[in-house]
């Protein structure tokens, strides 16, 4: 833990600090992205990413999430998916590997959800599917098999734009956080059974769930807008033990147009990468946390969209977007010890929609289906 300006104190109103040794996560080393008209999810091998999934062009996809619905250490990976043409039909699948290869699951008699992130909701330790489909939150719970509902949240008049999990009791169960016009809700989960615990009201533009103190339980980070000719904020919640309470988050020096947290450096708190720049052609910037707030710590010649640890080195790898003959790409940097270097690049990419997990327990597992047609 760095000790900085939101170290917690040991405070009656805060609740003491208990120190914890933030684990590295497990290594995340099989990208998800949206092609065009297809999912694919890739692996490095032999000195190349090679897909170890296609989902071809039935469809766009539009969300992508990886989860562990079967608690066996091995990611599922959820989309969502709109129909090509102008019928707007759409819905979300699920694609899992059981033992020959990942292939798809299930299909989710849902809408199109607007956005979609796994969770642990009833405290059973397989990763359950939260989504927002226009003004409605739900969940749907895993056996290990199956999703099926089991919570749901009606957001007023309007549509849930951000989904945010994290555990910020250090109980093992996953608290939310969602955000829609105007308003951010956040509900503690005990046993499975939610119950809201905060309402702020902030135009927030984007808000995550990291570890910024060192001390158990996440802290909640809101990126908050006080209109267009003031920079965006960073506020932050933390759970005290009866309550949630603001806390001060030290501000990076670029007021950035998008925002995403890792722990990139290894050290136990939240480092944040920033698109900064004019809205047109943002550029990338990588901060990172130490015991005086935010030092700049690394730049990108555009936005990083998502991290992962391809090669399994304990480094957090990036992806950024680029333009090959007015053509989108994703370029896959590799970190050595802080210093980012292109290894791969994917074409026709988004690279808005990349997300990473795990195929197998490490990123040395064969991660390839037993029979397959993909090339």
């Amino acid at each position: 833990m760095d000790a900085g300006a939101d170290a917690r104190p040991v405070d009656a109103d805060l609740g003491a600090c208990v120190p914890i040794a933030a684990p590295r996560p497990p290594a995340r080393h099989a990208l998800a992205v949206r092609g065009r008209g297809e999912l694919a999810v890739f692996v490095e091998r032999t000195g190349a990413f090679r897909p170890i999934l296609r989902e071809p062009g039935i469809a766009h996809f539009t969300q992508v999430a990886w989860g562990d619905a079967d608690g066996d250490g091995v990611d599922e990976v959820a989309s969502s998916w709109l129909e090509l043409g102008d019928s707007g039909i759409g819905g979300a699948r699920v694609f899992g590997d059981h033992g020959a290869g990942l292939a798809f699951q299930q299909e989710l008699p849902v809408s199109v959800p607007d956005s979609m992130t796994w969770l642990n909701a009833d405290s059973d330790g397989q990763d359950d599917l939260w989504f927002d489909v226009n003004t409605t939150a739900r969940v749907k719970c895993s056996n290990g098999t199956t999703l099926s509902d089991c919570w749901s949240m009606t957001a007023g008049t309007n549509s849930a734009y951000y989904l945010a999990r994290g555990d910020a009791d250090h109980d093992g169960d996953d608290d939310i956080a969602l955000q829609e016009t105007g308003t951010v809700h956040v509900y503690r989960n005990v046993g499975g059974q939610f119950s809201e615990k905060a309402t702020i009201t902030a135009d927030v533009y984007a808000l995550a769930w990291v570890e910024l103190d060192g001390c158990a339980g996440d802290e909640l980070v809101m990126v908050v807008s006080h209109g267009n000719a003031a920079p965006l904020e960073l506020r932050g919640l933390r759970w005290n033990g009866t309550a949630f309470v603001d806390f001060t988050v030290p501000q990076p020096a670029d007021a950035g147009l998008a925002y995403s947290w890792a722990d990139v450096d290894g050290d136990g708190d939240a480092d944040v990468a920033l698109c900064v720049g004019p809205s047109a052609s943002p550029t990338g910037a990588l901060y990172r946390r130490d015991p005086t707030g935010y030092v700049l710590a690394a730049t990108f010649p555009a936005c990083v969209s998502s991290f992962g640890d391809y090669d399994g080195d304990g480094d957090l790898d990036v992806t950024y977007g680029a333009i090959d003959n007015n053509t989108n790409s994703l370029v896959i940097a590799r970190n050595d010890n802080g210093t980012f270097t292109e290894a791969y690049r994917l074409l026709n990419i988004d690279a808005g929609q990349a997300a990473w997990g795990r195929c197998g327990p490490d990123a040395t597992h064969d991660c390839f289906p037993t029979t397959s047609v993909i090339p």
